[in-house]
């Protein structure tokens, strides 16, 4: 790993230094965009360290998620955050009025803990930054860089040694493709787009058709969702299956062509699938992202892999 999380110091220290974690946590989430409702005090926390809020924007509609945030610092045990280790989840949510609880890790959550959060989502929002999900963002976002370096200097200088950041158009929307189902006849039928934005964009707009069809779709009214700190907007499944439907023949292959507009300018994406319904898969081929003449990513599949594997390519 690029960011050594063991710099911080261990929580159970007494040098008093032993809110080092907490204290990123929250530089870390306002750096993300994220607005802090409470800070991180020492004493008895009631199960949270600290309140923020999310604001999610959409193109005619709005909408902020305030999360309990509980910052767990394991990295100089190397052990994963366990259900003992987040007691209660619903109850602490409930009790700060939050709508959601959001785990904050150097390490990551253990397979039980990623199963009391899942068995949680009727209920409350629930996410988590494990340390891969941190280090990816302090190693993409330039605006993170002052946190970087302030709480991880040693790994910040290896990192700014070996190149630093990139070029800020290498950060892009990626558009992936899903089978949905008719709820009323179970039947698949359409593909809908699946926007993962990585990097610093507003989302706008979306757009694409199949083959020759003149069928396009605008992204009206997003829902969003967060997994591991990516936002995912998916179109509105009812809209996709008014709009069109897979070709009435056996396995079609289809040619996909989107466009999504961000606040960094427009990406095009051209995508080659097999769609196939019985059992109803979605085979990607090969797909490709452009700003203009630029090529910034390829994603092709592998030959002869079982199942399915796919080789990414992001062009400097």
């Amino acid at each position: 790993m690029i960011v050594d999380f063991k710099e911080i110091p261990a929580a159970n220290s007494s040098d008093g230094q032993q809110d080092q974690f907490e204290l990123f946590a929250r530089e870390f989430l306002q750096g993300m965009g994220y607005t802090i409702l409470e800070q991180p005090d020492r004493g008895a926390d009631g199960g949270k360290d600290i309140l923020v809020q999310e604001s999610l924007r959409g193109i005619n509609k709005s909408h902020d998620i305030k999360w309990l945030v509980s910052a767990k610092h394991y990295a100089h045990s190397g052990g994963s955050v366990k259900p003992t280790d987040e007691i209660n989840i619903r109850e602490r949510v409930e009790r700060f009025n939050a709508d959601g609880f959001l785990g904050f890790y150097s390490t990551l959550p253990s397979t039980g803990l990623n199963g009391t959060l899942t068995g949680l989502v009727a209920h409350i929002l629930t996410d988590h930054f494990d340390s891969a999900a941190i280090e990816r963002y302090l190693t993409t976002h330039k605006s993170l860089g002052d946190v970087f370096r302030r709480f991880f200097p040693a790994s910040y200088q290896s990192f700014q040694k070996s190149g630093g950041y990139r070029d800020s158009d290498l950060c892009f929307p990626i558009v992936d493709f899903k089978l949905i189902q008719d709820a009323k006849t179970k039947q698949f039928g359409p593909v809908t787009p699946l926007v993962s934005l990585h990097g610093e964009h507003v989302l706008k707009n979306v757009r694409y058709s199949i083959e020759e069809s003149l069928y396009t779709i605008t992204l009206q009214n997003p829902v969003l969702s967060r997994s591991n700190g990516e936002i995912t907007l998916y179109l509105d499944t009812d809209t996709a299956l008014n709009t069109f439907s897979i070709p009435e023949r056996e396995n079609p292959f289809l040619s996909i062509h989107c466009l999504v507009a961000t606040d960094r300018g427009t990406f095009s994406q051209n995508t080659t699938a097999v769609v196939t319904t019985n059992p109803p898969t979605f085979d990607l081929q090969h797909t490709s992202v452009h700003r203009g003449d630029r090529m910034l990513f390829t994603r092709h599949k592998a030959h002869g892999t079982n199942p399915p594997q796919y080789v990414d390519t992001v062009h400097v």
